[in-house]
């Protein structure tokens, strides 16, 4: 056996011996890798509970504008402006008082004095520094705990859902609270953990207002899909599967054109119109409003049997007659020297030798003054033109010009 041979047997051995090792050491198995958030998912702050509350089989609608809802109805608020206006306030505390239910995370971006003062509910910060363990020494620091991934939440209370018996847990996520809530009215229902209550809910009138710490923020965007904050949302909004579930939040609204479109939209369509139809009168035209008309020269010749049947209707002819004349006397002067200063008769004699026509035709014609027949005026006119051309034509000179 040759070398060649034994090392091409050492590769494949080697080849196969990792082969092997990788087959025994590695497996195929499926990943759930999370999507970032899409479409409405990433700018309605309440897509996930819209869903949720459809899947339990009610009703969900994420109110862009102010719209009071039905007296049995439920309102989630979050991110909202309590002093945003004072007579929708004085309209959402009629609607509860009423016997609506409403839930808000008490994140309001204003102050929260009036809905305080309506519902007597809270937020107190818990306290950074505690007594000396004997109570004898001085106040000493206090290091608030780390923050936690997830808080115990205990439940105490009445509650309709879920059927279960107390208490409940929950488990908050995501969040370390540095307060509680606290009120003035007898809580029916609360979840609390070792730093104070952190939801709970009062009677006002015939309904009921629920709260829970903002700072979480727990039914808001993916912090939903978080700990137990489903199940949470659930008891806060004492869901049942006939309920009409409205939705409220300041952080997703229309803006102004869209405002206007919902509100003005025959008015905007008018506008338009007359702005689209000011432009088109006023932009430039491809072409002439209408088809200019031919332009079309007539002919000298046209022209000038056209100026004299003119003159021959107009004074029986005698203007045409006597620029005929005109026309001739003048192309004899060029002609025929000293032809100005002879007499009548002595131009006609003149003109008879430089044309060839008899001096009683030409005299006849140039004296024309019988009866205006077309015919004989006609004649008269022909014979002084072809006289007159003739003059031009004829380069000799007359010798009794000399």
């Amino acid at each position: 056996m040759s070398l060649k041979t034994i090392r091409r047997f050492i590769v494949l051995a080697l080849v196969g011996a990792f082969a092997y090792w990788f087959m025994t050491h590695s497996y195929w198995t499926d990943e759930m890798v999370q999507q970032p958030p899409r479409g409405e998912a990433l700018t309605s702050p309440f897509y996930a509970a819209e869903r949720l509350t459809q899947a339990l089989g009610a009703r969900a609608s994420n109110e862009r504008l102010w719209k009071l809802p039905p007296e049995d109805a439920v309102v989630v608020m979050a991110f909202w402006d309590w002093d945003r206006s004072r007579v929708h306030r004085a309209e959402l505390e009629r609607w509860v008082e009423s016997g609506g239910r409403l839930v808000t995370d008490l994140r309001f971006s204003s102050d929260a004095d009036a809905f305080t003062r309506w519902s007597g509910i809270s937020r107190r910060h818990n306290r950074y520094d505690k007594p000396a363990p004997d109570h004898t020494g001085p106040r000493k620091p206090y290091t608030p705990p780390k923050p936690r991934e997830c808080l115990d939440e205990v439940e105490t209370g009445f509650s309709l859902w879920p059927a279960t018996g107390l208490p409940r847990r929950y488990q908050l996520c995501g969040y370390f609270s540095v307060d509680h809530l606290v009120s003035t009215r007898a809580a029916v229902w609360q979840v609390a953990d070792t730093d104070g209550v952190q939801a709970l809910r009062v009677n006002i009138g015939r309904g009921s207002v629920t709260v829970v710490n903002g700072y979480g923020t727990p039914f808001t965007y993916a912090q939903l899909l978080k700990g137990t904050h489903a199940t949470l949302f659930v008891a806060a909004t004492q869901l049942h599967s006939s309920d009409d579930v409205h939705f409220f939040s300041d952080q997703d609204h229309e803006g102004l054109l869209a405002l206007t479109w919902r509100f003005g939209f025959p008015v905007m369509v008018l506008l338009l119109g007359a702005l689209v139809f000011a432009l088109w009168r006023a932009a430039p035209r491809f072409g002439p409003a209408m088809a200019p008309p031919e332009r079309a020269r007539r002919s000298l010749a046209e022209q000038i049997r056209g100026t004299g049947q003119f003159l021959l209707r107009v004074g029986d002819g005698q203007a045409l007659h006597a620029a005929t004349v005109r026309a001739l006397l003048a192309a004899a002067s060029r002609r025929i020297s000293a032809f100005s200063s002879l007499s009548s008769v002595e131009r006609i004699s003149r003109l008879a030798h430089a044309t060839g026509f008899s001096e009683e035709a030409l005299a006849t014609a140039v004296n024309y003054d019988g009866a205006r027949h077309d015919s004989e005026l006609r004649s008269a006119i022909a014979l002084l033109e072809a006289a007159r051309r003739e003059i031009l034509t004829n380069d000799n000179r007359s010798k009794h010009g000399t």
